[in-house]
């Protein structure tokens, strides 16, 4: 990495060491202040390492550009009224007395060998070298359309390489378990780079460390600023992506303005189908079938479970295959979990759910055969890989389970090569229109027809 020099020109003085956390940032003033003294602040503002701007302009939020905003009595800093963001509040108060600092380092990119040892597929290397031309031939926005299970990491592989020589790489995805399965094989992948996960979980120093790729949830990317040659939007049509203004807006302006944007998803919008630019890979990469949801009607599974579902996840249980049972809402994940112990008390049951503070210890628990049955809700719907796993949906028909959402759920299945097959049930009360519509386009992709 290129970040030695600040240790050669800075006066000894000045903390040459916390310099390069501030590269490709925009911080608050208090950020700034946990990395840098007042002086060492006001050095590099005075040689335009930082420069700050405001905080606010024409109303908007310079970090997030939303217009929801509130006026606080007496500003702790300037003690006047002050208007302050509230959209981005969890990121740290935004206050228009104070302005934003960022960085006008550049990454200037480096040398990176893929180490990759697995074989593509025809559609897999055609859609792979697809991206690194798109990137090479200056296409802004550029769409990598797979189905659940067809490798789409390993085809960001050789365009990750090629915009690695023109500086870093930001993969954003909207879930921080899909960052934590991502880093690794990133690093595995580029090991003579550093791979840095940023999500809201980590403590202050790792938050600010510096990177080539950074793989982050996208409220993260709200901390970059002009920073990326190359961004990856991992699951573009995924919650809370999909609904928060801010969140486009943070991956936009966290990459450099002549870098490139890689829109990455195996169920893409209307308008996303329609792309020019756009690299298409129906089929896993294993060869087999994306699994075809069955339909059972369950009647009022909350008052009792359906037997099916009962002897099915004993008998998956009894060969060591893991079960993922999905749930509408947080409230019946503990409702299934008890019925499920009452049953059999010999299952090892879990749940799961966004707010849970131990979420990636216990799908690792899972993932590693600690436990029989995950119950979980859609906070698992995407980017986790589980082997020889199988997904029961209870509550199909509830207005939380979109089509898009249901392929992903089946997407959970079958991505093995050794394990290419499993079940995929939805139980309902009564079909409805997502339900049908993921199943027909399941059947479309296994045809060959795309969606």
């Amino acid at each position: 990495m290129s970040f030695l020099f600040f240790e050669k020109i800075m006066p000894k003085s000045l903390n040459a060491s916390n310099s390069v956390q501030m590269h490709m940032r925009r911080l608050l003033v208090d950020e700034l202040r946990a990395l840098f003294s007042d002086p060492e602040i006001a050095f590099m503002i005075q040689e335009k390492w930082i420069v700050p701007t405001a905080s606010f302009h024409e109303g908007r939020c310079t970090r997030c550009n939303s217009t929801r905003t509130q006026q606080t009595p007496r500003c702790g800093r300037c003690h006047s009224p002050c208007l302050y963001c509230r959209d981005c509040l969890q990121m740290g108060r935004n206050v228009a007395c104070t302005p934003l600092y960022h960085s006008t380092y550049v990454h200037p990119g480096c040398d990176a060998t893929l180490q990759f040892h697995g074989e593509f597929s025809p559609a897999q290397n055609e859609a792979a070298q697809k991206l690194v031309s798109f990137y090479e031939e200056g296409v802004t926005e550029s769409l990598l359309h797979a189905v659940c299970g067809a490798g789409k990491t390993e085809m960001l592989f050789p365009v990750i390489e090629r915009a690695l020589r023109d500086g870093p790489v930001l993969v954003a995805t909207p879930r921080r378990d899909v960052v934590t399965e991502l880093a690794p094989r990133l690093q595995d992948a580029f090991p003579s780079v550093t791979v840095r996960a940023f999500h809201g979980g980590l403590d202050e120093d790792a938050r600010y460390a510096p990177c080539d790729i950074a793989v982050a949830t996208t409220h993260q990317a709200l901390r970059f600023f002009n920073a990326f040659a190359l961004v990856i939007i991992d699951e573009v049509d995924a919650f809370p992506f999909t609904v928060d203004r801010k969140l486009t807006y943070a991956v936009q302006k966290a990459r450099r303005a002549d870098g490139r944007t890689a829109l990455v998803t195996a169920t893409p919008s209307s308008g996303q189908r329609r792309t020019k630019h756009k690299a298409t890979v129906p089929r896993r990469y294993h060869g087999h079938d994306l699994p075809v949801p069955a339909f059972y009607w369950s009647g009022n599974w909350q008052k009792r479970l359906p037997i099916r579902l009962l002897l099915a996840i004993r008998e998956k249980a009894a060969k060591h295959e893991p079960t993922f049972v999905f749930v509408p809402h947080i409230d019946d994940l503990y409702l299934v979990e008890a019925k499920l112990r009452a049953f059999d008390a010999t299952l090892r049951v879990g749940t799961v759910h966004s707010a849970e503070p131990d979420r990636a210890d216990r799908v690792a628990a899972f993932r590693a055969g600690d436990l029989d049955v995950l119950v979980t809700t859609t906070i698992l719907e995407r980017g986790v890989t589980v082997p020889r796993a199988h997904a029961y949906v209870l509550g199909a028909d509830s207005g939380l389970f979109t089509s898009s959402a249901l392929i992903q759920i089946a997407g959970r299945v079958g991505r093995h090569v050794d394990f290419p097959t499993g079940d995929v049930h939805f139980y309902h009360h009564g079909k409805t229109a997502a339900m049908v519509e993921a199943q027909k386009d399941i059947k479309a992709l296994n045809a060959g027809g795309g969606l």
